[in-house]
């Protein structure tokens, strides 16, 4: 896992090294959507941990196949003031179409868990 911290938004990376395939996890306000530059996308509906309906956007570029979604109020509305809006973008590469199915699995089970 590799954190870029910019202005007013975050960045995780996550990667695999085995299945050469990776995730990355924007939580700010203003996300880069690749997609929609993007041609032949598929739509395919999700969920993003407990509450989050989320519609997946695929396609395959550069000899890799490729996904992301936005997760709208993931904090939901006790959180905190200064989460108000946050949005999650979550993008997902892979070399093989059942690599990113096994991707958006896992970002599937993030939860928000209170600090102790």
């Amino acid at each position: 896992m590799r954190r870029q911290e910019g202005p007013d938004f975050d960045v995780f990376y996550f990667s695999d090294a085995a299945t050469k395939s990776s995730m990355g996890l924007y939580v700010g306000h203003n996300p880069g959507l690749r997609s929609s530059e993007a041609v032949d996308v598929r739509r395919q509906t999700g969920r993003i941990g407990v509450d989050s309906l989320v519609e997946w956007s695929r396609w395959s570029q550069g000899g890799r196949h490729r996904s992301e979604t936005l997760v709208h109020d993931f904090y939901g509305q006790s959180a905190p003031r200064a989460y108000a809006g946050l949005l999650l973008h979550i993008f997902i590469a892979a070399p093989a179409e059942q690599d990113i199915t096994r991707m958006e699995a896992a970002a599937a089970t993030l939860r928000l868990e209170r600090a102790r």
